[in-house]
């Protein structure tokens, strides 16, 4: 993917140059080629952007009592022992799990919300962090501080019912 993603960017400056050496040749009509040119980066960029976005999705996750792993749609693998997780934190957007790993530098698991069986997963990474006595942030404040059902009004009657979204509750 990082090829693909390099290959768009070596496109964004050919295009850029020949634009410009369009521009600088055609003498009076320089608007035209700069704005083909101009037109032409913002499409590279935006297809840039979309496959950034599409390389990052999480189509696997796997939880054990000693290991968080998720793996993207390019079968990208991450995978962090629970020993090194720092925080875990949650938010509309979805779950992020930060580690800090041997070498220094930090591991970020991301899962979005729109994940298949978000509801489920998000407790079982809850459990699993509460298990290990990982702090859990809801929306920048500790779970301890954070008042959920204010932050989730639906959350009480999902909790009531049994179900969330249609998914029936992890045991």
């Amino acid at each position: 993917m990082r090829r693909v993603t390099g290959a768009y960017a070596c496109w964004c400056t050919v295009v850029v140059v020949i634009g410009v050496l369009l521009a600088l040749r055609a003498g009076e009509s320089v608007w035209i080629p700069l704005s083909a040119c101009l037109v032409l980066t913002l499409t590279a960029l935006s297809a840039i952007q979309a496959l950034n976005r599409f390389q990052s999705r999480v189509w696997r996750v796997s939880i054990s009592g000693r290991h968080l792993s998720v793996q993207s749609v390019t079968r990208r693998k991450k995978t962090v022992g629970w020993g090194i997780v720092q925080r875990v934190l949650l938010s509309d957007a979805g779950i992020s799990v930060i580690a800090r790993r041997d070498d220094g530098t930090e591991a970020r698991l991301s899962i979005s919300e729109g994940f298949a069986d978000y509801v489920g997963l998000s407790h079982r990474i809850a459990h699993e962090a509460d298990r290990w006595n990982v702090p859990i942030w809801v929306d920048g404040l500790r779970l301890e501080h954070a008042n959920v059902y204010a932050l989730y009004p639906t959350l009480r009657e999902d909790l009531t019912s049994g179900t969330s979204r249609g998914h029936t509750p992890l045991a």
